[in-house]
């Protein structure tokens, strides 16, 4: 009996990526992965006819390319269609060779076409931790609209976050395969071993500080800091802002009603003197 085995590509609707309905962006890694299963499929069955159904084929990546030739070379099925019209999977009837057909639209041809199919294996996108925003909060770190977590610079900086100390590496940052990950891993090692070989960390000058004689206690400044950097004093009732964590943004000073907060080197004296000098 022939075996048959489908590969469902991911840019279909029904599996999510590159959709208005579910994942807008593509995650990369999918076509590549499902070339690889043609490979292994007939490493391990040599008689069994394999297809491709795809929308596009993003064969990106050192040897990705390569990959996509001698899928082709092995004698694998290729068969493209509109993702507004996807392929539909029905049980085979009784007494047929195969468990399943699968019925799809072929774009090159024009015809409608049913593969006969032991096995479909649908390459789903890739989608952020259900734990992405917990994680964010607590390392204080931004998400994009996605949920990925957010680099301080796509290319200047693509391992660190705002947030001093933390870092990101492999897939929370976005779909990337094992090669990717790996490379950022190792970036994000070396950025913190060469924090450590310091000894010593040098903090920016410029923060903001409380003045504890006409601090009020009000603890608004400590809601509205996205760093995290301000404490309260439950003995002396005094807000306190850690220095080292400051990022100098200026929320802090906006909010505090009696004005105890002011940033070093920005202070209200030192503005009022800039625009006096200008006019």
């Amino acid at each position: 009996m022939a075996s048959y085995a489908g590969l469902w590509a991911p840019e279909t609707t029904s599996v999510g990526s590159r959709s208005e309905e579910f994942h807008r962006g593509c995650s990369r890694v999918c076509c590549a992965s499902a070339l690889k299963y043609v490979h292994q499929i007939r490493a391990a069955l040599p008689d069994a006819y394999v297809s491709d159904l795809y929308t596009d084929m993003n064969a990106f990546g050192k040897g990705c390319e390569d990959l996509y030739r001698s899928a082709a070379g092995a004698h694998a099925t290729f068969l493209s269609f509109d993702k507004r019209r996807p392929p539909t999977v029905r049980a085979a009837p009784p007494g047929d060779e195969a468990a399943m057909l699968v019925t799809v639209h072929e774009q090159l041809s024009g015809e409608e076409i049913e593969v006969p199919a032991d096995l479909v294996v649908l390459m789903v996108a890739m989608e952020p931790r259900e734990d992405s925003a917990q994680v964010a909060r607590i390392a204080n770190i931004s998400r994009d609209k996605e949920g990925w977590f957010i680099e301080s610079h796509p290319k200047l900086d693509p391992v660190a976050t705002p947030t001093d100390g933390v870092f990101i590496a492999g897939a929370c940052q976005g779909p990337k395969d094992v090669v990717e990950a790996v490379a950022q891993g190792r970036a994000a090692v070396a950025r913190i071993l060469a924090k450590i070989a310091q000894g010593s960390i040098a903090v920016d000058a410029v923060y903001s500080e409380v003045d504890e004689k006409q601090c009020a206690g009000c603890r608004r400044c400590t809601g509205v800091c996205p760093y995290a950097a301000i404490t309260f004093d439950e003995e002396k009732k005094r807000s306190r802002i850690v220095s080292a964590a400051c990022k100098a943004c200026g929320c802090c000073a906006v909010a505090c009603p009696s004005g105890a907060i002011q940033t070093r080197h920005y202070n209200d004296q030192q503005i009022f003197a800039q625009i006096e000098a200008v006019l």
